[in-house]
């Protein structure tokens, strides 16, 4: 969003290596996942949606601009 909004603003991080690092590290991790049993993505997948069901409920009802109108 800044990168839109003020182009000309410095940057305090830049990925080493881009985007060489980036893409060997996703290959890294589709490696690994490749090589798990099927019942542990199951279960990787399944605690996610209750992760996700939890985030969503529990930041509707604690969010702090909630009952607010976006301008």
């Amino acid at each position: 969003m800044l990168r839109s909004r003020e182009p000309d603003l410095p940057r305090g991080f830049r990925v080493p290596l881009f985007p060489v690092l980036p893409l060997a590290s996703i290959a890294g991790c589709i490696w690994i996942i490749r090589d798990l049993r099927a019942i542990t993505i199951w279960v990787f997948f399944i605690w996610t949606a209750v992760a996700l069901v939890w985030y969503v409920f529990y930041g509707t009802k604690h969010s702090a601009l909630r009952g607010k109108v976006a301008a």
